[in-house]
């Protein structure tokens, strides 16, 4: 399969973050904004391919396709799906579902680069080395055009706590409603209202 990931022209994007860190650190109004651990991650997951898409097409149209999910964070992942698009201008053909990779194919795929991103970012968090032990990730990320990775160390999370903090308290209140609120089948914008 790898070859076929390979040959499929597709770019990778990946990231983990210290799930006992990330608890530590990620309070307040800051948790439900920026999410649990699997919930930012989920939120950069939109974010950089949005950021890819504009930046390389022009084009707002992504349909995201996650592996099925406890129901909390689907919701959670929605709820910032949908932040992002109020955003950028809500396009009408973006999406976001969620599906079984004993179905779908692509999410199959979706999920090996995601193992050997998991087992890499173990080693990196328990050993601190960045070097990628597996030959399989080395030659995925050798031969995908445009592979990016992202593992905050502590000081990392620290300067994404610092500069959320730069925020408004109000608009933080307001971020985080959204997010606690979120009703996937009547969302409510109201707490954007003032961006």
């Amino acid at each position: 399969m790898q070859t076929e990931i390979i040959n499929s022209g597709v770019l990778a994007y990946g990231i983990a973050v210290p799930r006992n860190e990330w608890d530590e650190m990620i309070k307040g109004y800051l948790r439900p904004t920026l999410g649990g651990p699997e919930g930012f991650c989920i939120r950069n997951c939109l974010l950089v391919p949005i950021q890819w898409a504009l930046s390389e097409h022009g084009d707002r149209d992504v349909a995201f396709v996650f592996d099925n999910r406890p129901r909390g964070i689907m919701i959670d992942a929605q709820a910032a799906f949908d932040a992002f698009h109020v955003a950028i201008g809500r396009p009408e053909d973006a999406t976001i579902t969620f599906a079984s990779s004993k179905k779908v194919r692509p999410l199959q795929a979706a999920d090996l680069i995601a193992w050997e991103l998991y087992t890499h970012a173990i080693n990196f968090y328990e050993t601190g080395n960045p070097v990628m032990k597996r030959d399989q990730l080395r030659r995925l990320v050798s031969g995908i055009s445009k592979f990016r990775v992202q593992m905050p160390s502590r000081e990392n999370m620290q300067r994404i706590v610092e500069l959320w903090a730069r925020h408004d308290e109000k608009d933080l209140e307001a971020y985080a409603r959204h997010f606690e609120n979120f009703n996937p089948d009547d969302p409510d914008h109201s707490n954007f209202s003032s961006q």
